[in-house]
């Protein structure tokens, strides 16, 4: 605790030293909120900061004990044997989260206080996870237990969806666009700290033997629930102006009928849509890293478990370099670097069904699961990318998007699951490794900020 207290004042003093060798220190900081401009007293932005923070602490740490990449693909596996429903629930909960985000767009405008609402969506939500427990204990045959938690993961998932955009915004709003990397990285660094100790609860559940599978999951999810809920407190806490509705806000159908031609006008917008779809593909093995390792290998549940942390630790450290490299060479690069390393991931992946010793195997197996970890958690490349090529007033518009086009890619889990339950692993990591290196050369083709603020404003005289 004390360590994760440190990591907060190092990220709010950090973040808000930054200006200050500039002669408009204050000014720069005032006009990095955003909408939250006309708060007066820098510190309340501190104060804002701090329970963003928290928040993020709070649903990061729970988020480990309900990983689509380990823990929940895991727990299907140990009551099912199936890997269609594995990747049936990596189907629904990105699918469930993005298809709220097509109807609440054009609502957006109307939410009055961005944390109210987020608040108590997530207030009845994740509290819900924790009826999982009585089903363990119920005596309903696996299948139909594997069923609830799937209900309850994708009521979960549209609590996700509903707030995400406004999440987003109010992230934008308080640290600023061109700082929503750098925030976001802190956040998961601070939820990372606390989640090696959830790692090792993990890891101690599932490799001992002599607890029973509805005693090691009831607790695995029971904490997971207590902790995400939590992140309600610290979000309520979050104090920013009331929003105002604009006077020309659109209607539903109206709203569905400026999308594409919104998309069409911002090509940097079009650009990250396409990269991000083939980036699915590429990112195919994600939820099968830990059980591709298990059923290739026929590994214990010791090793297993040692997999599990090992990502953990992987997509914690994974933050804080991806939060480095936004904020010194930018989103773009976080974007291309993270499709280099998936492709790593796949390449070790090759290299392990070649090597017959085992003792050569397990750091190749170690590898695979830190490298996958460290690529989950570049999602705020994509996130960072898009507030920093979209106007503010158009940015929650973009977000929904974004998401959007997002949803139908959410079918390639259930696929891949269906793929591998029938054919192998093999098919799967041919699929994201081409992908992979297709992901990598359109990203080099994308434009940095800079190079968008120059095309749109014209050079200057004399420049």
């Amino acid at each position: 605790m004390l360590l994760e207290l440190y990591l907060i004042r190092f990220a709010i003093d950090n973040d808000f030293n930054y200006a200050n060798n500039k002669w408009d220190g204050v000014l720069q900081i005032m006009g990095d909120i955003g909408s939250t401009a006309n708060i007066e007293v820098p510190g309340i932005n501190r104060r804002n900061y701090l329970f963003l923070l928290w928040e993020a602490v709070f649903s990061f740490s729970g988020f480990t004990f309900f990983s689509a990449s380990s823990v929940i693909p895991v727990f299907i596996d140990a009551y099912t044997g199936n890997l269609e429903l594995a990747g049936l629930v990596n189907t629904l909960r990105p699918l469930m989260s993005f298809l709220p985000l097509v109807f609440i767009g054009p609502f957006i405008s109307s939410i009055k206080s961005y944390p109210a609402f987020i608040g108590k969506w997530m207030a009845v939500a994740r509290p819900a996870l924790l009826f999982m427990i009585p089903v363990l204990f119920s005596g309903f045959s696996n299948l139909f237990i594997v069923w609830i938690f799937i209900l309850l993961i994708t009521f979960f998932s549209l609590e996700e969806g509903l707030t995400m955009v406004p999440w987003l915004d109010l992230c934008a709003d308080v640290a600023g666009s061109e700082r929503m990397g750098k925030l976001f990285g802190y956040q998961q660094i601070i939820g990372g700290v606390v989640s090696f100790g959830s790692g090792f609860l993990i890891k101690y559940l599932l490799e001992t033997t002599s607890i029973a599978n509805n005693l090691r999951y009831s607790i695995i999810f029971g904490v997971g629930a207590i902790i995400m809920s939590g992140s309600v407190i610290m979000i309520i806490r979050v104090k920013v102006p009331r929003r105002q509705k604009p006077p020309d806000s659109p209607s539903f159908l109206e709203y569905m009928k400026i999308l594409p031609s919104s998309l069409s006008k911002n090509r940097n917008m079009v650009s990250v849509c396409v990269i991000n779809g083939v980036a699915n593909f590429s990112g195919v093995i994600i939820p099968f890293v830990i059980l591709f390792a298990k059923r290739t290998f026929l590994l214990d549940m010791g090793t297993v478990s040692t997999l599990v942390y090992i990502q953990i630790i992987g997509t914690t450290l994974g933050s804080f370099v991806w939060a480095k490299c936004s904020q010194r060479i930018g989103n773009k690069h976080v974007i291309i670097y993270s499709q280099v390393l998936i492709g790593i991931v796949y390449l070790a992946s090759f290299a392990s069904l070649l090597i017959q010793s085992p003792s050569a195997l397990t750091p190749v197996l170690y590898f695979i699961a830190f490298t996958s970890g460290a690529y989950m958690s570049s999602w705020l490349g994509y996130s960072a990318y898009i507030a920093e090529v979209t106007e503010p007033k158009d940015r929650s518009m973009y977000y929904v998007i974004f998401y959007a086009i997002c949803a139908p890619f959410t079918l390639i889990p259930y696929f891949a699951g269906l793929v591998a339950d029938k054919m192998g692993f093999l098919p799967v990591l041919v699929t994201g490794g081409i992908a992979s290196v297709l992901a990598v050369i359109m990203a080099t083709r994308m434009k940095v900020p800079s190079a968008i603020h120059t095309e749109q404003t014209g050079p200057t005289v004399g420049g």
